[in-house]
């Protein structure tokens, strides 16, 4: 009869040790999540400024030919009126100076997509001027 009360050996994990690796991974989701997003957003900066360069190669091209810059999206090669960064995290748009006519200085502004995956990002309208004057949030 002692040969029928033999334990048997279960292999596998306990119920404790499953919710203390849930607990590890939850821990360690909580603390890499934020800096991953932070990341998104950066790599999001970087596009508009590519995208705003990209621009700006464009009004100099412009200015070369017709001594003069441009707020039209058209003249400057573009197929629509509204120019987007490649992704869509920004809309670019051209204007003059402050008090400058247009066609000695030009400003680029990239402005975050309000409800795209830019919509997070803080730190507001990334510009560059024709001068070489960058916004102070530029990355």
């Amino acid at each position: 009869m002692s040969d029928m009360k033999k334990q048997k050996n279960y292999a596998g994990f306990t119920l404790i040790e499953l919710l203390i690796a849930v607990a590890i991974v939850g821990i360690i989701a909580a603390i890499g999540y934020p800096s991953y997003s932070q990341y998104l957003l950066k790599s999001g900066r970087s596009e508009g400024v590519a995208a705003l360069l990209q621009m700006m190669e464009r009004q100099e091209n412009y200015y070369r030919d017709n001594l003069s810059y441009t707020a039209s999206a058209s003249q400057l090669g573009y197929t629509s009126a509204t120019v987007a960064s490649e992704t869509g995290r920004y809309t670019l748009s051209a204007s003059q100076c402050g008090s400058e006519s247009i066609a000695r200085c030009v400003l680029l502004t990239a402005t975050p997509d309000p409800q795209g995956k830019q919509a997070a990002d803080t730190t507001g309208n990334l510009t560059v001027n024709s001068r070489g004057v960058k916004s102070a949030n530029w990355p």
